[in-house]
């Protein structure tokens, strides 16, 4: 698996000038300092990217060296809709998509069984629109990417979400490090004396659906008794679990050939 590549064609660095005559290193901690940040992706609303990149048109030797540190320091977020209308996002070239390492999705209607905005497309369209749109560009092991943190706002859930596009996605995730979901409840949905009881129920159903492709998890929940306020979350390695699980099965070859 490969790192993430470094944008293509822009001249590397061999720049005279005083920054050029600082030590990578140094550089680096300057281009974080103004391009490191979180920058959404996608909005359900409407597609935006918030950026103010200046330092990227000072020269192309700045743009190349700070353009990597870009995309592999800063987290790039979409906050996604499921239950309203689909609203085509906005698409980034591959060339771009492949630079990004690390990635934050917040979720809602993860659990919606119905389309009321679009009765002529079923629910399970629009969620399958919606990946190919956004989290199906980080699929596939091709790349090896730092993490994916996906947030789902939970009302209910049924062994038929566990079918739907985008839990089936995630299960293509194996080329991230560090894959966490985190369930949050939802307070207009769920009574206090349930929540704890009703979110570890749900942890674990999407533990035992995603650990054959993403290896085991750790499993936290957090809250306060009397409450409906609970997160729990899902820490998966699934590349490191994919490497080993390959090696492992290399080595089997090996002792039976």
């Amino acid at each position: 698996m490969a790192m993430g590549p470094e944008p293509e064609g822009i001249c590397v660095a061999t720049h005279q000038g005083a920054l050029f005559k600082l030590p990578r290193e140094i550089r680096d901690e300057i281009y974080s300092y103004l391009v490191k940040s979180s920058y959404i992706l996608a909005f359900w609303t409407h597609p935006k990217f918030n950026a103010d990149l200046s330092i990227l048109r000072v020269s192309k030797a700045v743009s190349h060296e700070a353009i990597h540190v870009l995309y592999t320091e800063s987290i790039f977020r979409s906050e996604l809709n499921l239950y309203g209308r689909y609203i085509p996002y906005k698409q980034y070239s591959k060339e771009v998509t492949s630079c990004m390492m690390k990635l934050k999705y917040d979720i809602l209607g993860f659990d919606a069984g119905s389309n009321w905005f679009e009765p002529e497309r079923s629910a399970w369209e629009n969620k399958k629109l919606v990946c190919e749109d956004t989290i199906d560009h980080f699929t596939g092991t091709d790349i090896t990417r730092n993490y994916m943190h996906i947030r789902f706002w939970l009302t209910q859930m049924n062994v038929t979400t566990l079918t739907i596009p985008l839990t089936q996605t995630l299960k293509k995730l194996g080329g991230f490090r560090t894959v966490t979901v985190e369930l949050c409840s939802d307070p207009l949905m769920i009574k206090a004396q349930l929540a704890s009881e009703y979110m570890k129920e749900k942890m674990q159903a999407i533990e035992a659906h995603l650990e054959s492709a993403l290896g085991p998890a750790a499993l936290e929940c957090y809250g306060s008794p009397g409450t409906v306020d609970y997160h729990g979350y899902l820490t998966f390695h699934p590349h490191q679990y994919l490497v080993t699980k390959s090696e492992s099965e290399m080595e089997g070859r090996a002792s039976n050939g």
